[in-house]
């Protein structure tokens, strides 16, 4: 490493970490610990044994998102805005609420306002 210009930061490894590290397992996965999990193991052991092991979790399983659009009368919508507007939350709240309560099973980060649109629906213009 000298001859690239990198200094070593820690002190010289143990004659512990470097016997851990030429054992026969471990040199054939030196090329890529990746592979063996046993090998990953066993260095970081060496290199760092007062650390506690790592727990890696699955993640949940994704649920993704959609869009579904509606036709219905200018009057129901004016109500849901209405009613959003009084209850400070929006329309999709509403509609997933109203869901909910009909036994449909649905996300809890849509049963809350999370957007962060600043344009609000305008109150109407009698024409």
């Amino acid at each position: 490493m000298s001859d690239k210009g990198f200094k070593r930061i820690g002190s010289a490894p143990t004659e512990q970490a470097t016997s851990a590290v030429s054992s026969p397992e471990l040199t054939q996965s030196a090329q890529d610990p990746r592979r063996n999990p046993e090998a990953a193991l066993a260095a970081a052991a060496a290199i760092a044994p007062t650390l506690p092991p790592t727990r890696i979790e699955a993640p949940p399983p994704k649920d993704p998102l959609g869009q579904l659009n509606l036709k219905i009368r200018t009057s129901l919508i004016d109500q849901l805005a209405d009613a959003a507007s009084r209850e400070g939350t929006t329309q999709k709240v509403l509609v997933c609420r109203a869901l909910a309560a009909a036994g449909y099973q649905v996300h809890p980060d849509d049963l809350s306002d999370r957007s962060h649109h600043r344009r609000r629906r305008a109150t109407l213009v009698p024409k």
